[in-house]
Order: structure tokens, then sequence, then C-alpha cells
């Protein structure tokens, strides 16, 4: 007759009570899978089962930072006993990193966070709040593998917003002075009444924007397929106008998408300016325009550090997305 054999065997968390001597077995039998004791782990260490290492259970971590100092910190379960090479980190981040920032894993200890690599310290803004990424310990440091800019003249999302039925969509949380210019890139834009979509930018974080007479000055042609014109021209000195007496609500079945550029945005002293090209389209008559737009911010003696979309008037903004993208300096 054979003997039925059974190990240690409960929940998750009751399983955490005890530390299972050297060499014991166990199942955890919320996860479906062993444990291994080594006399000092409470729990056990857990051996993953063939779902968890499918579905990345090991990976998934949570994360926050980083801190005023730039720290970043995650908690991998089960947790790692040290530091070794090509330990991987997969996890999602919470804020824009500040430059020289670290990551600490369970406590182990903060290690530079360095670019693929591993001979330059992550800058501001390398890692975007909502990002992904994928950290490799190579025995010194973590390197960011693929995901953020590391050359010279590379556009870097630095915010997406996806905006519904909100009178103003504001960007400020980004170093201004690691880039050269700024783009918003504008997908889907409806809005619930005839109005125009205008630009305002703010030198103090968006406590403020400017929007006395004379701050702007602009100039818009736009064409339909047709070669029809359909703005000859824009006189607003309070925003970029990126578009001029065209229905733009819902109802009438028509959308902007396309891109808006500050340049020379921390340019003090010299010209600051805003080129965009919009693409208008009417889904009821199928039929799509362009408008092209170029314009000059007349503020000077202050960094532009945020930018506003609103309209002309009363009413909301709805889009599939409103990103924003720095270019980075060298």
């Amino acid at each position: 007759m054979s003997t039925e054999v059974k190990f240690r065997r409960d929940t998750t968390a009751n399983l955490a009570l005890v530390t299972p001597a050297v060499g014991e077995i166990g199942v955890d039998l919320d996860r479906d899978a062993p444990i291994v004791g080594d006399g000092a782990t409470a729990g056990g260490i857990q051996v993953p089962n063939a779902h968890e290492v499918r579905d990345n259970a090991f990976v998934a971590a949570n994360a926050s930072g980083p801190d005023s100092v730039g720290l970043y910190t995650v908690t991998l379960v089960p947790a790692p006993l040290a530091y070794v090479n090509y330990l991987t980190v997969i996890m999602e981040v919470s804020g824009n990193s500040i430059g020289n920032d670290t990551l600490d894993v369970n406590g182990l200890g903060p290690k530079n966070i360095k670019k693929e690599g591993g001979a330059t310290n992550i800058a501001a803004n390398d890692l975007v709040s909502g990002g992904v990424y994928v950290f490799l310990y190579d025995g010194v440091a973590f390197q960011v593998q693929g995901s953020i800019a590391s050359t010279v003249f590379e556009w870097q999302l630095l915010e997406r917003q996806v905006p519904s039925a909100v009178a103003t969509v504001e960007f400020n949380d980004f170093d201004q002075a690691s880039f050269d210019a700024l783009k918003l890139v504008i997908s889907g834009l409806e809005v619930s009444a005839n109005r125009e979509i205008w630009v305002r930018a703010s030198t103090d974080n968006g406590g403020t924007w400017k929007l006395a007479s004379g701050d702007y000055a602009l100039a818009v042609d736009g064409f339909d397929e047709g070669a029809n014109v359909l703005d000859a021209g824009a006189s607003n000195t309070t925003a970029f106008e990126l578009n001029s007496g065209q229905d733009l609500s819902a109802s009438a079945g028509r959308e902007l998408s396309g891109e808006f550029i500050f340049w020379n945005h921390n340019e003090t002293s010299d010209l600051r300016y805003a080129t965009w090209q919009i693409a208008l389209s009417i889904v009821t008559s199928e039929n799509i325009g362009i408008m092209n737009g170029a314009g000059r911010f007349d503020i000077t003696g202050a960094d532009v550090d945020a930018l506003q979309v609103l309209l002309s008037g009363a009413g909301n903004i709805s889009a599939d997305a409103i990103s924003l993208f720095g270019l980075r300096k060298s």
C-alpha cells in the first residue's frame, strides 16, 4: 500500500508567519507553487510556477519616486537577497527623472541609473511619468535598456493627456532648460462649440498666462483639398491662433490633428516663435484642409516654461490625445 506524503502547505499570508527549515519544501496554496526553506527567510523562498513565469509575475513591481534627491524605490516579490549581475527590473515610474537619479530595489541600497551602455547618468526627464522601463544591473549600476533619449536632436515625450470636455489643457511639469524646442502633437481634437483653438505661453510655470494685446504676432494660411482658401491670415495678438473662422464643433463633424512647435522658448535674447501645421478633417463632406501658421512671442527676459491649449470662448475641448515633446539639447 502506497503512503501519501504531504508537505507544509498554507496560504501565502500564513506561510509568511513561519520560517521553514533549511531544505524544507512547502506549497503555497494561493499560488499553486512550491517554496523552499533556507532557515532564514520568512515564508520560504518562492519558486515560480509555469503560469507565473509566463505572466512575468515575478518581474512586476511596485515603484515610487523620484523623491527630492532623485531616488526611485521598487519592491519585487519575492525579494532578491542581493544585487547580482543581470538582475532585471521592469517597472512603471510615477514621476519624471530629475537627473543623476538612483534606484533602490527592496532596500538593498541605491544604485546609479545609467543610460544604455553604462557611461552616462540619466538626465532630467529621461524617465517620464507613466513610462515603463527595463533596468538591467551590470554589477555597478542599473542601465536603462533602449527606452530613453540618448542622442542630440531627438524629440522626447514629456507628457501625454487625453482631455475629455475640459476648458483648458495645460503642460507645466517639465524641465524647460533641457530642451531647445517644445512640440505639441494634437490628435483628433474636437470642441463643443464653434471656437478657434489657441495656444498661450507662461513664464512662471503656469501661474499666469501671457494674454495681453501685443504678446503675440502671427499669420495663418489655410487651404482645403480643392485649393480653396480657408483662412488668409489672423490678427490675434493675445494668443497663437491655430485656426480662424472654422466651425470645429463635434456636431459639424470636424476635428483637428497636427503639430505645434515653439522654437527658442528659453532663448530670452533671441527671436522666439512658433510654427504649426494642422489638418482639418470634415467627416460629413469627406473633405480635408490644412492650416499652416507661424507666430512670434513678443515677451522677452524670461524662459517659457508652460504651454496652454484653450478655446477662443466658452466651450470644452476633447481629443484622442495631446502630447508634449521636447527637443533635447546636447
